[in-house]
């Protein structure tokens, strides 16, 4: 995924992340069954340094949509979700 801060005050960069992801799954036992999905991710950080050198980043996933299709013996069938994740986490920085 891909991070993004910028410097709000000295001791504190503010930002958001973001990543994408992607599969395809298919079978080999004959049915002629298969399926493909994509997804994006996107949250909100806050770096919070203590010194130049240590740190403590607070991140929250907040949003995540999907988009997929899966085909079973010529049927197709879709999907798309969106789905609010407020899952936030605690992580300690070292910058050397």
């Amino acid at each position: 995924g891909v991070r993004v801060e910028a410097p709000v005050f000295d001791w504190l960069e503010a930002g958001g992340f973001g990543s994408v992801s992607a599969g395809h799954t298919f079978s080999v036992d004959g049915s002629s069954s298969s399926a493909t999905g994509f997804g994006l991710e996107g949250g909100l950080s806050a770096h919070i340094r203590a010194t130049r050198f240590f740190g403590v980043r607070l991140e929250a996933d907040l949003v995540q949509v999907g988009w997929g299709f899966a085909e079973y013996q010529g049927e197709r069938s879709k999907a798309v979700n969106v789905s609010f994740i407020p899952s936030p986490s605690v992580g300690l920085t070292f910058t050397f």
